[in-house]
Parts: C-alpha cells; sequence; structure tokens
C-alpha cells in the first residue's frame, strides 16, 4: 500500500515527491535520500503504476520518480496517462539500465528525463529541484540517443539544440554544457524544454539512413 501524507502546503514549501517502485526498501532509501537536504519531501509511495496514479490523483504531487518496470501497469503505460490527468507533474524515471528505446519511449509520452538506480543521492536531489525548475535529466547515452533520433527528422533540431545534446552526450553536466555555450541563467531549461517538444511532436518526414531511399510522394 501507499504512504500517503495528504496535506498541501503553501507555495514555497519543499518540492513535492511521490516514489513508485515495486520495491519497499528502495522505496524508503529513496525517501531518505530524496528528503536529505531538506529541499523535497516524499508525500506519497507506490509499488505499480495503478496505485502510482491514484497516489498522486490523491496528493497532488510536483515530482514523481517512478520505475520503468513494474507489475501490472508499467512505468511508461503510468506516465503516459499521468501526463493527460496531471500535466503539470514532473516524471523522472528509474531504470537500472540504459536502453535507449525504452527510455526514449517514456520521454516521447511525457517523462521529463531518466536516472539510473545506482546514482549519487545528491544527484537524484539535484534531479528533483531542476525538473521542477522546468528542466530536463538527460544522461549522456539518452542525449546521444535523442541527438540520432532528432537527427533524422525533418526538420531537425535547431543549432543551439544540437550544440546541447552534444555536449550532454559527451559526459557533460548540464551546469558545463551551459557555461560552454555561454548560455545566460533560466536559458538552459526551455532549450531542453524545446528538445522534448520536437520527439513528441509528430515528424515531417524522416531523413532516409544509409541503404534506404527516400519515400516517393505517391505513396
Amino acid at each position: 500500500m501507499a504512504e500517503v501524507s495528504s496535506d498541501a502546503g503553501p507555495a514555497g514549501d519543499p518540492v513535492r515527491v511521490v516514489i513508485a517502485d515495486d520495491h519497499a526498501r528502495y522505496r524508503q532509501s529513496m525517501t531518505l535520500v530524496v528528503e536529505l537536504d531538506g529541499s523535497a519531501r516524499v508525500v506519497g509511495q507506490a509499488g505499480d503504476g495503478e496505485e502510482a496514479l491514484a497516489v498522486c490523483a490523491r496528493v497532488r504531487p510536483d515530482v514523481v520518480l517512478m520505475d520503468v518496470r513494474m507489475p501490472g501497469l508499467g512505468g511508461i503505460d503510468a506516465v503516459a496517462r499521468l501526463s493527460v490527468d496531471a500535466p503539470d507533474v514532473r516524471t523522472v524515471m528509474l531504470t537500472m539500465s540504459d536502453e535507449e528505446d525504452e527510455l526514449l519511449e517514456a520521454l516521447r509520452v511525457g517523462a521529463v528525463g531518466c536516472l539510473l538506480k545506482d546514482r549519487p543521492g545528491e544527484e537524484v536531489a539535484e534531479a528533483v529541484r531542476h525538473v521542477h525548475a522546468g528542466g530536463a535529466v538527460l544522461p549522456a547515452r539518452l542525449a546521444a540517443a535523442l541527438l540520432d533520433e532528432l537527427g533524422r527528422r525533418r526538420p531537425g533540431p535547431g543549432p543551439a539544440q544540437t550544440r546541447l545534446l552534444r555536449l550532454l552526450a559527451r559526459g557533460m553536466s548540464q551546469a558545463e554544457a551551459a557555461a560552454a555555450l555561454g548560455l545566460a541563467d533560466g536559458e538552459l531549461a526551455p532549450l531542453l524544454g524545446g528538445i522534448l517538444a520536437a520527439l513528441r511532436s509528430r515528424p515531417d518526414a524522416p531523413v532516409p539512413t544509409r541503404g534506404e531511399s527516400a519515400p516517393s510522394p505517391d505513396g
């Protein structure tokens, strides 16, 4: 069963977080990590996707940390429904692997990034703050997959989006990439948001990969 705090604090309170994972011990350890510096508070837990949706409907979190693979309704399907039911909630996927296709699908349906489950606690806390402020969490391999996916579309990503994804794909942190690109405070989050919006939009026409021919206008 979920462990839920139903009180809704005023603006300025810590970021309200729900953790959805089918392992109770992991949820408990993540709660300690998320709440360690006082910037966030775990207001609910869930062991599967259906329970996560029910908890989110009750407690209205700011951020959800959602396991990709859970019994019953999985994390990706839960995010797809959550993005319709509560589009303002920011969801970060938790995963044991960095399987690009799976994580790209999670981004397509509404997630704003992913975290490997073995990341340090301070990185998890920073990710919660970052996505709550409008940013995204894109590890190097996911950034590279995004660059490849968007690069095969027309129109492709803009020059600034391409440069940012290339730097992230090389392993730079977002702060390092922003400094390298000369981005001012407040410019990184909209750029990341534009990348996710481009992924979720229907491409006009994919660019043929090597060995493929472009479709004819007549089909």
